[in-house]
């Protein structure tokens, strides 16, 4: 799988798209093929360096924190969506790129993955829950 990472801190050039190895799935947690994804403003502040005194992160790290894509598999636990569910939320880059289940919510079925990283997820991630 592909990931856009930095190994060292710096201007967009120290972003890198690479081959990772796919993650293994840990119990409360999904894991997602990501069909869209954005660098964001966090991601600039990380990617320059500017947290890294405030938040020390180990390196290579992987930048992108908003997505939208499709279950491949769920951990133990997971009772609020099922593999194959199109689902968007947030990867959080100072917890290891892993999200707590309630940061990633099923895509409505009206919009379109590529269109949908386009709208505030912030506000969506806190506001809407489907069932």
């Amino acid at each position: 799988m592909k990931a856009a990472q930095i190994n060292e801190y710096g201007h967009a050039d120290a972003v890198h798209v690479v081959e990772v190895e796919k993650p293994t799935v840990k119990d409360g947690s999904v894991l997602v093929e990501v069909h869209a994804s954005s660098i964001n403003p966090w991601d600039t502040t990380v990617r320059e360096g500017y947290v890294k005194d405030m938040i020390p992160l180990e390196l290579p790290v992987t930048l992108g924190g908003d997505f939208a894509g499709v279950v491949l598999e769920l951990g133990v636990g997971v009772t609020h969506l099922s593999a194959g569910d199109k689902v968007y939320g947030q990867a959080q880059v100072v917890a290891g790129n892993s999200m707590p289940l309630l940061r990633t919510q099923r895509l409505p079925a009206c919009l379109v993955t590529s269109i949908f990283l386009r709208l505030p997820l912030h506000h969506l991630l806190d506001s809407v829950r489907y069932k």
